[in-house]
């Protein structure tokens, strides 16, 4: 299988093309360097990275961007926004929900080194070859640092089940025909990017391959994302948190099991202990997920 000259294989380059590996971007960011420590997102001793999940309501666009570039000042090694089409608070929410793509595109140029993606692309909104075209671009745009998230959806009458009912939209019901659409759409993705579809016309495709991240809480669907070489995503509190990542295929390396958990800023050394415990279980990456403004302004 190739895409764009390059080999289709399931691990993937852990830099982009141009940058070094833990390397550092300069930029003004117009905050004292003594306010934003550095970080080496890869612990040394137990091989987790630091990742950042900005839910990009808390704050307007320009606070965003700014806020992008001092994660990679500090180091982290990669940034992700929601996939939502409303603020679900939007009492505390002073920005907009934008949509991620259009934001992701200029996260890439306001950045060099930091991996992009949307943690993640809900399959009961989008169309799989929308997502698929949209990270291709991405990944073009960036010079190679996107990362592809995909998620099955809100189940019906759940908090986030409220922006499908506003706009009425319908959501795929039982649960595990929510799992067989998020498969069906992978499995679509891929196939635009080997060209499948590509029939008198030329879709985008990625740089290179793609590294894939797939959002769930279950061990059944976290077993059916390795198979198909996927690395897996569960909040760090799950109850089931060791059995989930048990299933984790670590020749996935850095994206083979992840968590996210809610943004902290005594979370940002890599030898906390709370990532050595991680680490033990098979995680690779934690995603610290900003909750507050504060959290993106003073970051």
């Amino acid at each position: 299988m190739r895409v764009v000259g390059a080999t289709f294989q399931l691990g993937r380059r852990s830099t982009p093309p141009t940058s070094a590996s833990n390397t550092v971007a300069s930029v003004d960011t117009g905050v004292e360097a003594t306010n934003r420590p550095h970080i080496d997102t890869k612990c040394k001793t137990a091989h987790v990275r630091i990742d950042l999940l900005v839910n990009q309501s808390l704050a307007p666009a320009t606070e965003v961007l700014d806020c992008a570039e001092r994660a990679e000042a500090m180091g982290f090694d990669s940034f992700f926004v929601f996939d939502h089409l409303a603020t679900m608070q939007p009492d505390v929410s002073p920005g907009e929900m934008l949509d991620p793509h259009v934001l992701l595109g200029a996260l890439a140029l306001r950045t060099s080194r930091m991996n992009l993606g949307v943690l993640v692309n809900n399959v009961s909104l989008r169309r799989a070859e929308v997502i698929a075209g949209a990270t291709a671009s991405l990944d073009i745009v960036s010079n190679g640092r996107a990362v592809l998230g995909l998620g099955a959806g809100a189940a019906p009458k759940t908090y986030f089940a409220a922006e499908f009912d506003a706009l009425d939209i319908p959501i795929p019901t039982p649960m595990e025909r929510r799992h067989e659409v998020l498969l069906e759409s992978l499995d679509k993705i891929r196939a635009v990017w080997r060209g499948e579809h590509d029939r008198g016309v030329r879709l985008p495709k990625p740089l290179s391959e793609v590294p894939t991240v797939i959002g769930l809480n279950s061990t059944t669907l976290a077993a059916k994302a390795a198979a198909r070489g996927c690395g897996i995503n569960v909040r760090a509190n799950h109850p089931d948190l060791e059995a989930i990542v048990g299933n984790a295929d670590p020749s996935l390396g850095e994206w083979a099991a992840s968590v996210w958990l809610h943004y902290n800023p005594d979370l940002f050394h890599p030898d906390h202990p709370m990532f050595r415990s991680y680490a033990e279980l098979g995680i690779t990456r934690v995603m610290l997920m900003t909750t507050e403004r504060d959290d993106l302004v003073t970051l």
